[in-house]
């Protein structure tokens, strides 16, 4: 990997960049190329019960300001398996010139699988934050991304003051797009109203792509987030045969990783065949 460019090929200046390139050899996935500059770092990979390593994604900044640029690449050959998570919340604080920007770039080869899980985006009052994630896929591959976005804090106390969230999410399923999801919140447009949070100030997306996806999945994953009390509202959408995509509106952060944590068990054992993993993060 060019240790000058971001994920797009361009040589850039950005507060941080991260390359993984993981690869099956043998029994298990090991990481053969990476490279991380700026604020991002990695972990080596964690080998738990789980026959899938742990890839733990480090800001050591502590938070993202004004103008913040960040990328991150994974690339995964034939077979190979990650599972890639971020050590704490994104913060996003004041950007009163520009918006902080991310880009994933994801590539699956086949019968590879990708579990991307990061810690809530936090976005704190004045803030604007744009983030662009790009996956490509062939035949076989799984891809498993969570998303949850809270509200930081601000000197009124009030919620959804931020400027805004903009977060672009493409899927290419042997080079064909199969999904396209457009996520846009402005903090001043009464998003607490019908028709946007109704109400709630968290928010939880979790997607699933696999081949093995089935009805039988479908209705174990509904009886689990039927299951129980929850303060809140759950959306179910199964847009392919082999995709679904979950949506939570809520209150709590903890409330949406507890559910996000029992679909995470129950795909992960159904389509991997794999354990619960434990990311030892608190």
């Amino acid at each position: 990997m060019d240790q000058a460019k971001c994920a797009a090929g361009r040589v850039v200046e950005m507060e941080g960049i991260l390359q993984i390139r993981a690869e099956q050899k043998g029994e298990r996935t090991v990481i053969t190329d990476h490279f991380f500059q700026g604020a991002l770092k990695m972990t080596k990979p964690v080998y738990t019960e789980s026959s899938i390593p742990i890839v733990y994604v480090i800001h050591v900044g502590g938070g993202c300001v004004d103008g913040d640029e960040y990328a991150q690449e994974i690339s995964l050959g034939e077979k190979a398996k990650l599972a890639v998570t971020s050590q704490s919340s994104t913060k996003i604080y004041k950007t009163p010139k520009k918006p902080v920007k991310q880009k994933f770039l994801f590539t699956l080869q086949k019968d590879s699988v990708l579990e991307y899980l990061s810690d809530p985006l936090i976005v704190y009052e004045q803030a604007r934050f744009e983030q662009e994630t790009i996956v490509h896929m062939e035949k076989g591959a799984a891809f498993l991304y969570k998303e949850i976005i809270t509200p930081g804090w601000s000197e009124t106390g009030q919620p959804f003051c931020f400027d805004a969230i903009r977060l672009k999410l493409k899927v290419y399923k042997e080079n064909r797009l199969i999904l396209f999801d457009h996520f846009y919140q402005q903090g001043d447009q009464g998003i607490d109203q019908l028709l946007n949070m109704e109400g709630y100030t968290h928010y939880g997306s979790f997607l699933v792509i696999s081949d093995e996806v089935d009805d039988k999945l479908m209705e174990k994953i509904s009886c689990q987030l039927q299951g129980g009390p929850f303060d809140g509202r759950i959306g179910i959408s199964r847009f392919l045969p082999s995709a679904f995509m979950i949506r939570i509106l809520g209150n709590h952060t903890d409330h949406i990783e507890g559910l996000f944590l029992e679909v995470h068990r129950l795909a992960r054992a159904y389509l991997l065949k794999e354990p619960p993993i434990l990311l030892r993060k608190y």
